[in-house]
């Protein structure tokens, strides 16, 4: 499926011109860009379950069997939709037992979404050098869709032996803030794309962040015009250097126009972490999930208004009693030995 959506410019005018709409949802056009496409994977094949030979319907009688039924079950990775579903089930005395394993599917289902690996890691004049490659195996960008989702990589440096990291790049906070990333923490701006990380305050977040037509970062979906920033992982066979290539769906900011690591499946980023002492490092990389970023739950604070009874405060008030902010899609720990 595909969205496109007119907006609103500063002066509250709607601009609707089929030059101008804006690409807000896009994963069957980044399909097409596809490996998955041109091997005739098709969504359902990764949404959907088989449910083999079997008859779609009881009556008539004279109904025959099918061959390649998918069953009514399609996964998400909104597990905290999920979860908040079910907190308010159990508060209002509904049983709704099928959510649990729902969010269990969910999580296993996100698990098959991407992987990360560490690379050879190298060691000289106390900087730690770590390559780590990012791979989308889905059969569009990663994440992909309405960009409240982002996705973000964690990777903690820790002595062997030792609890506290040395380095720590991607933490997140009770409320779902990423610390160092620029749009969770006043003054709002965004995070940029790296390709060499050095310092905790900087974090590898795959995401798009929407602008107006004036050039101003906004959270507002009728005021997004465009992509300021999208570095969300392209999938396998995705070439951004095609000039055929929709202009709609290209990557935007500098994931476009200045790293040759990011590219066609996977990107490439490098940690030099300096001033470590020690003889022995445990590096452990992992790639999360945010269903909602925290600037848009700031966002929906803004607005929040007077009705405390009104669906913002409710959400918001849902939304502070979900603990868990992120789903880790995968992991990757690699020791070594710095002597």
């Amino acid at each position: 499926h595909d969205l496109h959506t007119d907006y609103v410019d500063e002066d509250g005018n709607i601009v609707s011109t089929p030059e101008t709409l804006f690409p807000e949802q896009t994963p069957y056009l980044e399909w097409l860009e596809s490996d998955y496409s041109s091997g005739n994977k098709q969504c359902q094949y990764c949404h959907m379950t088989q449910a083999g030979r079997t008859k779609i319907a009881s009556k008539p009688r004279q109904t025959r069997e099918r061959i390649g039924v998918l069953r009514h079950t399609f996964y998400t990775e909104n597990t905290m939709m999920l979860s908040i579903i079910d907190s308010l089930s159990k508060d209002l005395g509904w049983g709704l037992p099928d959510l649990i394993d729902a969010i269990d599917d969910g999580q296993k289902y996100l698990g098959g979404a991407g992987s990360i690996e560490i690379g050879n890691v190298s060691w000289q004049q106390n900087t730690l050098t770590v390559p780590v490659r990012v791979t989308n195996d889905t059969g569009h960008k990663l994440p992909t869709s309405i960009p409240v989702r982002r996705a973000f990589i964690h990777l903690a440096v820790y002595e062997i032996g030792g609890q506290e990291p040395l380095f720590s790049s991607g933490d997140v906070d009770g409320e779902g803030r990423i610390f160092g990333v620029d749009a969770d923490f006043p003054p709002y701006t965004f995070e940029p794309h790296y390709d060499l990380i050095t310092s905790p305050e900087q974090v590898q977040v795959y995401e798009g962040i929407m602008g107006t037509f004036e050039g101003d970062v906004t959270y507002t979906l009728l005021r997004a015009s465009h992509f300021i920033k999208d570095n969300r992982i392209l999938p396998l066979g995705f070439d951004k250097n095609n000039p055929e290539i929709n202009h709609l769906i290209l990557p935007a900011g500098d994931a476009l126009l200045s790293d040759d690591n990011f590219n066609n499946g996977e990107d490439r980023i490098t940690y030099q972490i300096p001033n470590l002492s020690g003889s022995g490092f445990r590096i452990v990389a992992e790639l999360k999930d945010q269903t909602l970023a925290y600037p848009f739950i700031a966002d929906l604070s803004d607005d929040e208004g007077a009705d405390e009874n009104g669906p913002i405060p409710l959400f918001l008030n849902e939304y502070d009693h979900h603990k868990v902010h992120f789903e880790i899609i995968a992991s990757d720990t690699v020791d070594f030995n710095a002597q």
